[in-house]
C-alpha cells in the first residue's frame, strides 16, 4: 500500500489546526475565485469605477483610485499573495487566531485590495461577519480599511 505522506501531512496539519490551514504550501495562499471572491470583486469594482457621486465619494475616502472595470484583477500570483496576507496579518492584530493566511487580493491601478473572508475582529460564533478589507498602495502601506 502507498502513502502519499504530503497529502497526509498536509490534512494532519490542517486537522491539529482546528480545521484552519496550518500547513499552507505556496500554492494555498491566494484563494481561487469562487462566489466570495465573485462577490469581492462586484464591492470594490462598484467603489473602484463608481459613476454615482455617492459611489465615487466612498472611493475617494478609501483611497481608491478611479479605475475602469476591465483593469480590475483578482490575483493568482502566489508571490503577491503571500505579501499581501503578510502586509494584512501585520495591519489587523485583532483575534490574529482567525487568520487563515488564505487571501484574495484585487489589483486597482496601483492599490492593492486584501481580504481574508474568513478573518474577525474578535472570535465569535455569529452568524454576521462582516469582511474586513484593507487597501494597500503598490509598497504594500496600509491605505484605508472597511
Amino acid at each position: 500500500m502507498r502513502i502519499c505522506w504530503r497529502a497526509l501531512l498536509a490534512t494532519w496539519g490542517v486537522a491539529a489546526m482546528g480545521g484552519r490551514a496550518g500547513l499552507l504550501g505556496a500554492q494555498d495562499i491566494c484563494r481561487t475565485p469562487d462566489s466570495t471572491g465573485r462577490g469581492f470583486v462586484r464591492e470594490i469594482t462598484k467603489y473602484a469605477s463608481a459613476t454615482s457621486p455617492h459611489n465615487a465619494a466612498v472611493r475617494d475616502s478609501l483611497k481608491l483610485v478611479p479605475t475602469p472595470p476591465g483593469d480590475i484583477h483578482l490575483l493568482q500570483d502566489e508571490r503577491v499573495c503571500r505579501r499581501a496576507a503578510a502586509a494584512y496579518r501585520r495591519e489587523l492584530t485583532s483575534a490574529a487566531e482567525t487568520h487563515t493566511g488564505r487571501v484574495y487580493v484585487l489589483q486597482t491601478r496601483k492599490r492593492y485590495v486584501v481580504l481574508d473572508p474568513d478573518y474577525h475582529l474578535a472570535p465569535t460564533r455569529a452568524r454576521y461577519r462582516p469582511w474586513i478589507m484593507v487597501i494597500f498602495d503598490e509598497h504594500w502601506r496600509p491605505l484605508s480599511s472597511f
